[in-house]
């Protein structure tokens, strides 16, 4: 049962570890939105050799489920940062909150040192 409670909650982490991308190439600049994500998807390679490695260290001394709590650190790893994330600003339009998706999209600038000139997001038009 810890082997398929654990691996449960690994899937859980990797099915969600599309989101971040998802979000990252929507508030990425146009002119660098392929090298910011073809620069994360790197540590998905990174990550695969990252495991034969532990895998290689950690299997004869000290087990598989010494294996599993190694391989599942990332994935905590990343579950406990998914709280810094915004929402994102289409989805927060899509559902009628302009204000927010303004919100984020300020913040995003003012983290990456920029300034938006002012502007107003307007709501989405009902399909015809």
């Amino acid at each position: 049962w810890a082997l398929a409670s654990m691996r449960f909650f690994v899937g859980l982490g990797v099915g969600g570890g599309s989101v971040p991308v998802d979000l990252m190439a929507e508030v990425s600049p146009a002119h660098l939105r392929g090298k910011m994500i073809l620069s994360l998807e790197y540590f998905w390679s990174l990550g695969s050799i990252f495991t034969v490695g532990a895998a290689w260290l950690v299997l004869g001394p000290l087990g598989w489920r010494a294996l599993v709590l190694l391989s599942a650190i990332p994935t905590a790893v990343a579950l406990a940062t998914v709280v810094w994330l915004p929402e994102s600003p289409r989805w927060l339009l899509a559902v009628g909150r302009v204000r927010e998706a303004e919100a984020v999209l300020h913040a995003g600038a003012r983290i990456n040192g920029n300034t938006l000139a002012p502007f107003r997001l307007l709501p989405p038009r009902a399909p015809r």
